[in-house]
């Protein structure tokens, strides 16, 4: 052998684990395992135990203060009330109408409005129309 090294084949670890740290370690886990688990069934026994939800009382703030007065319902059928609902909508879009004389405004169908704005680039200048009206 070169330089007088006895070349050996490598070993492993020659002291053995430590024992009494494993069992050390495995009974402490164990108990803070245990008292864990005896804090939550405390806790929740005491929450059981507490007055139930039922005999709820209003706070004194909520006291001054009126009830909110709402004429919002739930819906009995509220798919009829949708269509009814998609054809005013419908209706709205596919329309003609006067919504103010003075300034003019008026309400066209979105089809008509989009070739509008095709042929002219933008809408027309309603203050123009206003002012040559008599309008502000």
């Amino acid at each position: 052998m070169p330089n007088g090294e006895d070349k050996q084949p490598k070993q492993y670890e020659v002291t053995d684990a430590n024992a009494m740290a494993i069992v050390l370690v495995g009974v402490g886990l164990s108990i803070f395992v245990l008292v864990g688990f005896v804090i939550c069934v405390f806790l929740l026994t005491w929450y059981n135990v507490r007055e139930p939800a039922t005999q709820f009382r209003a706070s004194d703030l909520a006291l001054q203060h009126e009830p909110w007065d709402t004429v919002l319902r739930l819906q009995k059928a509220p798919g009829e009330v949708l269509i009814e609902f998609k054809k005013e909508q419908a209706n709205t879009a596919d329309g003609w109408s006067v919504l103010s004389e003075r300034p003019p405004v008026f309400r066209i169908p979105i089809d008509v409005a989009m070739d509008i704005v095709v042929e002219n680039g933008a809408l027309p200048d309603f203050s123009v129309l206003a002012t040559e009206q008599g309008g502000d």
